[in-house]
């Protein structure tokens, strides 16, 4: 059950036939607050990185003469992007908005490694990328004008976590296979707080995932010890020789059987994670406050993870049917369900409060964003998107 729900589950963890493409842009006064959205579509005869702004209706292409492979967008409204151009290697560069008055600018120059971003801080002071050489995989940090290494990591990084004052918590996965049948020998919890980095799970042999920090600096994560799932929670400063103290981790709720849902903190700062009780037949979101852990999903005939909140207190989970398909359900701040549509792997809240999501109609793929009022499809196609909060979403199979 655990593979199977891992396999669901994955694609939330990472990132047009029909658009039309238009020129034109919203004022310098609208442009700091504006839900943009960065989208890249795979057509046959050449991939395509969108910019589509949702008030205005408007799809514009970004650097058409360019090819562009994996990219992220920040809350600056700058871009970071892999290309090939002038080399055989992807090389990192980074572009501004409106992405056509100016030349992107190069910020790798190994010309021997193959590099690709893959997250913003959320004040968008550094990007994180990694660095593939023959013998080695990096992850390097650019904060604007230098570059630093912070990292030699195994075999794949992911499920990256920024805190608020720019500690980096990320996975790394020692051994990684991504298949149906997913099989992986341990990966381990990590943290970078701005001078070095250590591991926080301190579980070489297991299997430690989901890092997530709270807004007072505590970080959460899932960890596997001798067959079984926890989570855990470090208050983010005490420790031991420049180490984490695992002495002060506090164990959420042991008696549940924790499922690869992820763990999302809440804007009350409430910890949420998707568990199995004594009662349940399928997994249920749990909320613990610091004392009791409560039932949130209430949901008992369907598999219940992958949830998110806004700042209101509206907040989104998915209720899988099948590897390929689940239901999106939408909630107040009150947990009256607000919404139940056919989705696709996790949505994701941009910083002004818009749902996006993956749905499938008979044409393919189809990508929609949901506005508290009315469900509008904004691209078709095999897709990866990203909001400037770095909060993406993946309409793929693949």
């Amino acid at each position: 059950m655990k593979k199977l729900l891992f396999c669901i589950l994955f694609l939330t963890s990472l990132v047009l036939n029909s658009c039309a493409s238009f020129q034109g842009f919203p004022s310098d006064s609208e442009t700091a607050e504006s839900d943009f959205l960065v989208y890249r579509i795979n057509l046959v005869e050449q991939p395509q990185l969108m910019l589509y702004d949702p008030v205005s209706n408007v799809h514009t292409q970004v650097l058409p003469d360019w090819d562009i492979g994996a990219f992220s967008f920040n809350i600056n409204n700058r871009l970071a992007f892999s290309s090939p151009r002038d080399g055989d290697n992807n090389k990192i560069y980074i572009v501004d908005y409106p992405f056509t008055d100016n030349i992107p600018t190069e910020i790798t120059h190994d010309t021997s490694s193959e590099n690709y971003p893959l997250s913003w801080s959320p004040d968008g002071k550094y990007l994180l990328f990694a660095s593939i050489q023959a013998h080695s995989k990096k992850l390097l940090l650019w904060d604007g004008k230098n570059v630093i290494e912070i990292y030699n990591y195994h075999e794949a990084v992911y499920e990256i976590s920024w805190s608020p004052n720019n500690q980096l918590a990320f996975t790394d996965f020692y051994t990684f296979v991504f298949t149906e049948d997913y099989k992986g020998d341990s990966s381990e919890v990590f943290v970078w707080d701005g001078s070095r980095t250590v591991s926080v799970s301190q579980n070489p042999s297991g299997y430690d995932r989901y890092p997530a920090w709270s807004k007072d600096g505590q970080l959460a994560f899932q960890s596997e010890r001798n067959g079984k799932y926890d989570i855990f929670v470090w208050d983010g400063t005490s420790k031991t020789k420049g180490i984490p103290d695992i002495n002060t981790f506090i164990n959420v709720a042991p008696n549940l059987e924790h499922s690869s849902y992820g763990l999302t903190w809440t804007p009350s700062g409430t910890l949420a994670f998707s568990a199995i009780g004594d009662s349940d037949t399928h997994a249920q979101i749990y909320e613990w406050d610091g004392n009791t852990i409560t039932n949130i999903s209430q949901n008992p005939l369907s598999n219940n993870g992958a949830q998110s909140w806004r700042d209101d207190g509206y907040w989104v989970f998915i209720t899988p049917v099948s590897p390929k398909n689940n239901d999106i359900v939408i909630r107040d701040e009150t947990n009256r369900t607000i919404l139940t549509t056919n989705g696709y792997y996790a949505p994701a809240w941009s910083p002004n409060g818009l749902l996006m999501f993956c749905t499938i109609d008979p044409s393919g793929w189809v990508l929609s964003i949901w506005n508290d009022s009315e469900i509008i499809e904004i691209a078709h196609g095999d897709i990866s998107a990203k909001w400037r909060n770095g909060a993406g979403v993946v309409c793929s199979f693949a």
